[in-house]
């Protein structure tokens, strides 16, 4: 997992340090996967045996079993049991270093070992339980604004990735709250930065593309949220929204000459050739 997180890169800049913590689970790269229900062998195998998650692999398997896509070989429940089983003794050694920490060292290893735990549950574990292990991270003592911050960035991208709709378990939720500490005062300038790109992503998800544009036009320049999405899908979302609220001068003065368009408009031809293509947002400046 060290190497997953340590490999993101930024085109926004460099890595923050928040970004470079950031726990590589969940991937939001297989939560589009798990859309698209693409490649079922290939999926179920990365849920299986890499990201090695009973709750999702049985997600996944009905899923594919209501669409007729399930392939004849996968695991059965009993070998599900078997991992479920191996992570719960995982578990209670990760908690067992917690107790060992809060009994012979300080609050910075008790914060440690508890994130380990937290992150653990990310990856293997149902987002109840995941949940509520980030909350034992928030509920401890002298927690700094910018760890409160970061625990609730990555509850969000849980919710993000099990698309959690409950009123305390929603992206929503957890991003509201950390706005909330931003509004008392805390939080760095970078957290600050990544927490919009979260609410931006949010509207989106929301398809509150009104609310969403000015936010993704802002994170365009500070983008650093790789554990979301890669900066090159997050160029897309910003210009597809802004195509539909920017007024048409600023069209072609943040979307078709922005500079952060133009870094990386050979990887995304398509969408930028569509945008002085649409007859309705053709003028004189263009």
């Amino acid at each position: 997992m060290a190497e997953e997180t340590e490999t993101k890169a930024t085109k926004g800049g460099a890595p923050s340090a928040a970004e470079e913590n950031a726990a590589p689970y969940p991937d939001m790269s297989l939560a589009q996967r798990v859309h698209q229900l693409k490649d079922p062998t290939a999926l179920l195998e990365e849920i299986g045996t890499k990201v090695r998650n009973a709750y999702l692999y049985r997600q996944v398997v009905q899923k594919l079993k209501e669409q007729n896509k399930l392939p004849s070989a996968y695991l059965s429940d009993d070998q599900l049991q078997a991992l479920e089983t191996t992570h719960a003794e995982k578990l209670k050694e990760l908690e067992a270093a917690v107790t060992e920490a809060g009994e012979n060292a300080g609050d910075m290893e008790v914060l440690e070992a508890r994130i380990a735990v937290a992150r653990y549950c990310s990856q293997c574990m149902d987002p109840t339980t995941a949940l509520a292990a980030y909350q034992k991270v928030r509920d401890l003592p002298k927690l700094s604004t910018g760890k409160q911050m970061d625990a609730l960035m990555e509850s969000a991208r849980l919710a993000f990735f099990y698309q959690l709709t409950d009123a305390q378990q929603s992206p929503d939720y957890f991003i509201g709250v950390a706005e909330k500490l931003l509004e008392k005062g805390g939080g760095d300038w970078d957290r600050r930065n990544r927490l919009k790109v979260y609410r931006a992503l949010a509207k989106l998800w929301h398809r509150d593309t009104s609310s969403a544009s000015p936010l993704l036009l802002e994170g365009m320049a500070t983008f650093s949220c790789n554990e979301l999405c890669p900066y090159a899908d997050f160029l897309v979302y910003a210009m597809l929204a802004n195509l539909l609220h920017l007024e048409r001068p600023k069209v072609h003065e943040k979307i078709l000459q922005g500079p952060e368009i133009l870094a990386v408009q050979l990887e995304i031809p398509n969408v930028v050739g569509f945008v002085p293509s649409d007859k309705r947002l053709l003028c004189k400046c263009i």
